[in-house]
């Protein structure tokens, strides 16, 4: 009886170990990680409340605009969310135009750019073009309603879905309120999913364009070194707007 006890506690000691080495190797493959934006010249900020008498757009315009002015500040917009920060983890299927929704598609996350986006996380454009200033619509995840008609994807979705061929120009489906299409008008090299869990590192995304980007996150990108006196730059900003609202 002893020797089957101590077995049995061998076998659950080496269980634990195991399990101990799969989550830290997990950890480390999350480390490892190239996200696709410049994260030594970017820094990130959520804020919470709105001036009385102010709307949550025209609020989010005005912060946008004195961000912009701030001094270290070289870029400046809003997103939805940031890679692997488990900030709006939204995830939808794709597929090309001549596939099937459901036997063809091929599950994707969603980010959400306001207007100068790419420039301010410093993602690297491959082929076709950044958005343009008209493409850019009011959409919400959980509205009513229709997607934007232009898309950026990143690269390894383009060849999950095209294979050796240009993405550029082709349309993809989107399994959103009445399963529309979009075209898809860039292609972009990096951008893991904002999940920790989630299509890491497959790295599928599809990026839309959005006027307005609701419950968004600020984002900065400051002059090289400058990554400190450009993040305090901006709070400075923002409060100056609204010395009430809360800033994490």
């Amino acid at each position: 009886l002893p020797v089957f006890l101590i077995i049995m506690e061998v076998a659950l000691a080496c269980g634990v170990v195991i399990n101990t080495l799969h989550l830290l190797s997990e950890d480390i493959d999350h480390v490892s990680v190239q996200t696709g934006i410049e994260t030594n010249e970017v820094a990130w900020l959520q804020s919470s409340g709105v001036v009385s008498g102010t709307t949550p757009a025209v609020a989010a315009d005005t912060d946008l605009a004195a961000l912009q002015r701030a001094p270290n500040v070289i870029h400046a917009a809003i997103v939805s969310a940031l890679p692997l920060t488990d900030t709006s983890a939204y995830s939808f299927k794709v597929a090309s135009a001549g596939q099937d929704l459901v036997s063809g598609a091929t599950s994707s996350g969603m980010y959400f750019w306001g207007r100068g986006a790419m420039s301010a996380l410093g993602v690297r454009l491959v082929s076709g073009r950044d958005f343009a200033a008209q493409e850019y619509v009011e959409y919400s995840f959980f509205g009513t309603t229709p997607p934007p008609t232009s898309v950026l994807i990143t690269k390894a979705l383009a060849t999950r879905l095209f294979g050796a061929d240009s993405a550029v120009g082709k349309r993809i489906r989107l399994q959103l309120n009445g399963d529309p299409t979009a075209i898809v008008v860039g292609v972009i090299d990096q951008l893991v999913s904002p999940s920790l869990h989630y299509q890491t590192k497959d790295g599928f995304n599809v990026i839309f364009p959005v006027r307005h980007v609701s419950g968004g996150i600020f984002i900065v990108r400051a002059r090289a070194a400058q990554e400190d006196e450009a993040l305090a730059s901006a709070k400075a900003a923002l409060y100056a707007t609204n010395p009430s609202r809360i800033l994490t």
